[in-house]
């Protein structure tokens, strides 16, 4: 059932939220200085990749060759997740409105697809931390 007093509070939270950790200049900001982005991708590549059967992105995270010791020479967590807002503002505003043109119907969600084969025991933790700090951000805002 839907709850419109509860969805009502949602969207406030969400958008106080908004307001409070400035995502909208994050977004500008990462756009514009997300200088490491090369040497990001090489050491943890995420990516979309074509569209599932009824039109959903399909989005890949591929933590099996993530290396967090040669990553965090470019970045930081924080960083990294100032990257994933920037990400989902363009899901929202790009990868959505060009897949309901495409199959001539909205396309609200997305598949993804977190790739965990052969994650080492060393880096699960680290996996670990930022899929929960990640999925904290999707979740709740």
């Amino acid at each position: 059932k839907f709850d419109v007093a509860l969805a009502k509070a949602m969207i406030i939270n969400c958008e106080k939220w908004r307001k409070e950790f400035g995502v909208h200049d994050i977004i500008k900001y990462v756009f514009l200085n997300f200088f490491e982005k090369e040497e990001v991708d090489k050491y943890y590549p995420q990516f979309y990749h074509k569209m599932g059967k009824d039109g959903h992105p399909i989005y890949i995270e591929q933590f099996r060759k993530l290396d967090f010791r040669a990553l965090y020479v470019w970045t930081t967590q924080d960083h990294l997740l100032k990257h994933l807002l920037w990400i989902n503002d363009k899901f929202i505003t790009s990868h959505l409105p060009a897949c309901s043109t495409a199959v001539g119907h909205p396309v609200e969600t997305s598949c993804t697809i977190l790739d965990l084969k052969d994650v080492s025991l060393s880096n699960f933790y680290h996996v670990k931390d930022y899929i929960m700090a990640a999925s904290s951000i999707g979740q709740n805002h």
